[in-house]
């Protein structure tokens, strides 16, 4: 797949990210710990990062936060949970922003911000205040599911779905396509949109058809 589309398979939209699709593998003190956020407790900062893939943006969203529109929310006190994504692509007017925000929930006890990013905390590139901020609460590695999981979690939803993967499936998606989840997914959901309007079995030659598909539509080439 092309290097700008592998993660941008944007027909999981029919499965908007929540807390309860997300595949946590090793990441269940995470997963723990947002449920405590949606919940509107829990600790006030929490900082996860990882590479593109492996869920950042996934937790994120699946918190429903305050949203305004802008990149870094003001602050509002009818509100009570923050989220930032890709922290680490924040110019320096916006990282004034979340600096602003992270001291205003600070000092509402009942706030909670929530922050993610692709580096840990030590490499991000932004300012000193706003990177120690950053640390005075929770932070995790989001980590990514081995092969093992992948496959195991893509299994069981495709038996979900009354279809089987063959090894041969298997093998091809695992050497052609990103590893994560969302991909996959997508990527699985098209292949059975397929096999039923056609009423036939899912077969390689349709998961290939699939894939090509969500390509063609997000303007990217064949492989």
């Amino acid at each position: 797949m092309t290097e700008n589309n592998q993660y941008l398979l944007d027909l999981h939209q029919r499965r908007a990210p929540t807390l309860e699709n997300f595949v946590p593998g090793r990441n269940g003190e995470v997963v723990k710990v947002f449920r405590e956020l949606r919940r509107g407790v829990g600790p006030q900062f929490v900082y996860i990062y990882g590479p593109v893939g492996v869920g950042v943006t996934h937790l994120l969203t699946s918190l429903d936060a305050y949203q305004d529109g802008r990149r870094v929310p003001e602050f509002n006190p009818g509100e009570t949970l923050y989220i930032v994504d890709d922290v680490d692509s924040l110019d320096p007017g916006w990282a004034q922003q979340l600096l602003i925000l992270q001291n205003e929930v600070r000092r509402h006890p009942e706030a909670r911000l929530v922050c993610g990013g692709k580096e840990p905390i030590a490499q991000l590139d932004l300012p000193e205040g706003v990177k120690s901020r950053l640390g005075w609460g929770l932070s995790y590695a989001i980590e990514p599911l081995d092969e093992e999981e992948r496959f195991a979690e893509l299994e069981r939803q495709a038996r979900d779905r009354g279809i089987d993967i063959s090894p041969e499936m298997q093998a091809w998606m695992a050497s052609h396509l990103p590893r994560d989840m969302s991909t996959l997914l997508s990527v699985l959901d098209e292949a059975d949109r397929l096999a039923l309007a056609r009423h036939r079995r899912l077969t390689l030659p349709l998961l290939r058809e699939a894939v090509d598909i969500i390509e063609a539509a997000l303007g990217g080439s064949a492989r």
